[in-house]
């Protein structure tokens, strides 16, 4: 039998046991789950977060492979019974998962499997965290915590934002003051927590960190989030005529009257000195052949 060949919607399931038979192909995919590695089993207990004012999150992992898909091409040699087994990388997004394959033998004999798993822990914290913000939002920045374990959690759970380039803090710019936040969840039961923030200006990206955790089991997401600007860039432009060996003064009126405004911040002034103008109406020619508008007021204007 020749090498399957894989494609992936989402993400794949670790282990996947493929059995090939002549004329048919049968397939069976296994569900796996991503569990929690501080804590054996995963299990709390109703005392588990009798310690809480001590839980300290700064060491929480963290996980940042949010990709939406996990594509790989699988090197597989198949077994004396015809079985086989993958091993990959998964993405570490908690979700539902949609599994394609597809395998044929030397005789273009072919099968075909669609199966869907689901990736999870027994604590997990998701942030719902918007597409963007803008300079000068006020948001509140919600979090789902969820309980899978057979017993009764108990913890904390915080959001941090930084600068993703130098992974200084910026709650304090963001006025993101709510610390820590306590929760208390039966099993298998979900709750939502809220962190107020306020968008300075100035920042054009940052990083959230969402972290949870009962002492013994933990979670956490980090990803990006873009920050678009509220400010207009506006460009105004006084011409200086000059023939020959003259002295001229000129008043830039819209400049002086910007001394008084609150919200304009200048960025750059340029002076252009050309020896002849007409080669301004030159380099003009080629944004007015690529102009859409194919109208003489838009021309003239």
């Amino acid at each position: 039998m020749m090498a399957p060949a894989m494609v992936a919607e989402g993400a794949m399931v670790d282990n996947l046991s493929m059995a090939m038979s002549a004329p048919q192909a049968e397939f069976s995919a296994v569900e796996a789950g991503m569990v929690a590695s501080d804590g054996p089993g995963g299990s709390g207990s109703d005392d588990a977060g009798s310690n809480k004012s001590s839980i300290k999150l700064d060491g929480v992992p963290v996980r940042t492979n949010l990709n939406e898909t996990a594509f790989f091409f699988p090197q597989v040699v198949a077994g004396e019974d015809g079985s086989i087994k993958l091993e990959f990388t998964m993405p570490e997004a908690l979700t539902r998962w949609k599994f394609m394959g597809f395998a044929h033998d030397k005789q273009l004999r072919g099968g075909l499997l669609s199966d869907t798993v689901t990736t999870s822990k027994d604590l997990m914290i998701q942030p719902n965290a918007p597409r963007f913000m803008r300079e000068g939002d006020v948001i509140e920045v919600t979090v789902k915590v969820t309980n899978l374990s057979p017993t009764r959690q108990t913890g904390q759970a915080a959001l941090t934002f930084a600068d993703p380039i130098t992974g200084d803090s910026l709650d304090k710019q963001l006025d993101n003051s709510a610390g820590q936040l306590d929760f208390d969840i039966p099993a298998g039961a979900t709750k939502a927590l809220a962190w107020r923030v306020k968008v300075p200006d100035g920042i054009s990206t940052m990083t959230y960190r969402a972290m949870a955790s009962t002492g013994r089991i933990t979670d956490g997401e980090e990803g990006y989030l873009p920050v678009l600007s509220r400010r207009i860039l506006i460009t105004e432009s006084l011409p200086l005529p000059i023939r020959g060996q003259q002295s001229k003064d000129f008043n830039f009126k819209r400049l002086l009257e910007s001394k008084g405004s609150t919200t304009i911040q200048h960025q750059s002034l340029t002076v252009q000195m050309a020896s002849n103008p007409s080669w301004y109406a030159v380099m003009s020619l080629p944004y007015l052949m690529e102009y859409p508008h194919q109208c003489s007021e838009q021309i003239f204007n």
